[in-house]
Order: structure tokens, then C-alpha cells, then sequence
């Protein structure tokens, strides 16, 4: 992702291979102002996932960000 002045930006970060990480990378993962998912699939599957994806929403996409507003408010600690 890229910010208006044309930085790299992180979007978040995804653990992958269902390892739950020690307390002090949890500490410090949990400072960071993005996203962390834990997955139980390795590397090379999550990637080829993500690579695969195709995401687009516009704002007359309705039916779609009503489906996103709810994944998100199901699965995402949005005060965290």
C-alpha cells in the first residue's frame, strides 16, 4: 500500500504456520498500529491466497460493503 507521498505503508502483518508467538512479540505486535492475523496455513499457501485475490469495491458496491461491514464486525476487534 502506498501513502500520498508515495511511501510504502504496511497494511498488516499475517503469522503464518499456527505458531503462537511469545509474550514479548505479542507485547510489541500488539504496539503496532496494524492488523495481526494468526493462521494455521504455512507461508506459501497464504501468499498464493492473497496473490489470487481479486479486490475491488466501489461505493455503488452496496451488497458488498454491507458483506465487509459484517466479516469485520464478526471477526475483527475493532477497538483494539
Amino acid at each position: 500500500m502506498t501513502n500520498p507521498q508515495g511511501e510504502e505503508k504496511m497494511a498488516g502483518i499475517v503469522l503464518t504456520g499456527g505458531l503462537r508467538p511469545s509474550e514479548n512479540v505479542l507485547k510489541a505486535l500488539q504496539a503496532m498500529p496494524v492488523p495481526v492475523l494468526l493462521v494455521k496455513a504455512d507461508s506459501y499457501q497464504v501468499a498464493s491466497k492473497v496473490h489470487n485475490l481479486t479486490v475491488k469495491t466501489r461505493p455503488t458496491d452496496a451488497k458488498k460493503i454491507a458483506l465487509i461491514r459484517d466479516i469485520v464486525a464478526q471477526h475483527v476487534n475493532v477497538k483494539k
